[in-house]
């Protein structure tokens, strides 16, 4: 600045820096504008991993979404591992049951509850078990694991009782939907998230049993990358959509 007692200007270096800084602040404003404009209409590609259970329930309901968010598009990968979410470079994972210490950001969402079900001919065929313990009595088919027992023992509780029934086992898959095909074929009794069978408990491809007691409950969480602690804004998006489906199928 020019200065004197009666009046002060600028001079040729702060006429320059003031227009630069104006400069400055337009493209601020104008970048700021573009940033909002995105957080309001998300575009470009969302990564998107999903438990094999919600993929009837998801997959089924993206067409509205993908509607409402024309410059958005979706890619998904079928997978309960956190690790996917950095090696498969995922925006997005929604995770069933315990989250193993990774360092990623985790959001928990819902509970998922183990419902046991079957196929109305093979109901027809076999007779309905009335309580748990009938299990015995009937083909019991289970996702394989290591530890293949724990599958095979499956827990009911209803008030203050509660009850551990050893299931004759007659399939094993490592294919928990692969698992949902054979109920509904008719092969036998399984045990599956409420989120993977509650469209075909709808279409009537299968009966859910014991409707009065409590099965086995997940966690179901959120997980995306710890580039912040908020998630992206597209990825935000479809959570709140995700969520709104979890909340429908309950």
């Amino acid at each position: 600045m020019n200065r004197s007692t009666r009046r002060m200007s600028l001079t040729a270096e702060g006429l320059l820096y003031y227009e630069r800084c104006r400069d400055l602040l337009e493209e601020l404003e104008r970048t700021e504008g573009k940033a909002r404009n995105l957080k309001l209409k998300p575009r470009g590609t969302l990564r998107v991993g999903l438990h094999p259970a919600f993929r009837g329930l998801v997959l089924r309901s993206l067409g509205p979404f993908m509607d409402e968010q024309p410059d958005l598009r979706i890619e998904t990968l079928m997978t309960n591992s956190p690790s996917a979410v950095l090696e498969e470079g995922l925006d997005l994972l929604l995770h069933m049951g315990d989250l193993p210490d990774s360092g990623l950001v985790a959001q928990r969402i819902a509970i998922s509850r183990g419902i046991v079900c079957a196929a109305p001919t093979y109901l027809a065929t076999r007779g309905e078990p009335r309580h748990p313990l009938d299990l015995t009595e009937h083909r019991a088919l289970i996702y394989n694991r290591h530890d293949e027992t724990s599958n095979a023992c499956w827990s009911f509780v209803r008030g203050d009782e509660k009850i551990v029934v050893r299931v004759p086992v007659r399939m094993v898959s490592r294919d928990g939907l692969g698992l949902v095909d054979a109920m509904i074929g008719g092969a036998g009794i399984g045990r599956s998230s409420e989120f993977a069978v509650r469209h075909l408990v709808a279409s009537r491809l299968l009966t859910i049993l014991f409707a009065d007691w409590q099965g086995r409950t997940q966690p179901v969480h959120a997980v995306w990358p710890n580039s912040g602690s908020r998630a992206s804004a597209k990825s935000k998006l479809f959570l709140e959509f995700a969520c709104s489906l979890m909340k429908s199928a309950d």
